[in-house]
């Protein structure tokens, strides 16, 4: 049974799939079923699309982080994870800063 969006849904698109979304899904009463909002810079299905055409595109919160901690702590985490030793929190400059392995 598909999924109906009832409502503007937000889809999560590359750049290089955007062709791939415009085939996903046949147009509606004659009206394309996904449309870009130029304000906003993202595409979205339009109410009584079937969602599970466009199940590729959409978001996935569980994709993104959720625990609550703090940014700086978070990428302190990734950087141990991978391999880097750190003696205090990173400094988050925008610089490239050396630290060991």
């Amino acid at each position: 049974m598909p999924s109906v969006s009832r409502y503007r849904t937000w889809l999560a698109v590359p750049a290089d799939e955007i062709e791939d979304l415009k085939k996903a899904h046949p147009p509606m009463n004659g009206h394309t079923p996904v449309i870009w909002d130029k304000e906003h810079k993202l595409w979205f299905a339009r109410p009584g699309a079937d969602l599970s055409r466009l199940d590729r595109w959409l978001p996935r919160p569980q994709d993104v982080s959720m625990n609550g901690s703090d940014p700086v702590t978070e990428f302190a985490q990734v950087l141990e994870n991978a391999g880097l030793v750190l003696k205090e929190l990173p400094v988050m400059d925008g610089k490239i800063h050396r630290v060991p392995t």
